[in-house]
């Protein structure tokens, strides 16, 4: 059995649109994954076991209404990113 937590497959896909509007952002990976780890301790995680494509139409749903919330905490993430970065 293979889990996975849905929401980092969320803040992944958001990242890119984010780093765009935040002038000066480092993109390197160790920025990027501190920005997604920040996003996601304060998210609710949403575990799914992989393979069970009839969950995945329900799950779009879940990205759809939490989108918003999501794009305000990495835009916060990237800023405190910048601000305090470990490279």
């Amino acid at each position: 059995m293979v889990m996975k937590n849905y929401m980092e497959e969320v803040v992944v896909d958001e990242l890119e649109g984010v780093l765009k509007s935040i002038e000066g952002a480092c993109t390197c990976e160790l920025c990027r994954e501190d920005m997604v780890a920040w996003t996601l301790n304060r998210i609710e995680p949403l575990y799914v076991v992989r393979n069970l494509g009839r969950i995945y139409s329900k799950l779009e749903q879940v990205k759809y209404q939490q989108q918003a919330s999501i794009t305000a905490l990495l835009t916060k993430a990237a800023k405190v990113v910048k601000d305090n970065p470990r490279h």
